[in-house]
């Protein structure tokens, strides 16, 4: 199921989250070509992501499923997740 921008109230962007949380995708702001190139990546509404490093400038480390992964901080901004 899409979720809309009402969603936003329920999470924070994926760029506020501290080191070592684990968190769940609940809504992801973007267009197709965002959503799909997460989705390859193994990044859709309900998946559940551990952050690795988020130092607040650079990438965000992610490790999802097996995998580790690196996005840029304007992707994680539109990844909004719920602490699990």
């Amino acid at each position: 199921m899409i979720r809309g921008r009402s969603d936003i109230g329920r999470g924070i962007p994926l760029t506020m989250v501290k080191d070592g949380e684990r968190v769940r995708i609940i809504s992801i702001l973007g267009g197709m070509g965002l959503k799909k190139r997460l989705y390859d990546l193994g990044l859709y509404e309900g998946a559940k992501i551990d952050v690795i490093r988020n130092d607040r400038s650079g990438p965000i480390i992610l490790k999802v499923l097996d995998s580790r992964i690196g996005i840029g901080r304007g992707q994680a901004n539109k990844i909004i997740v719920g602490i699990c």
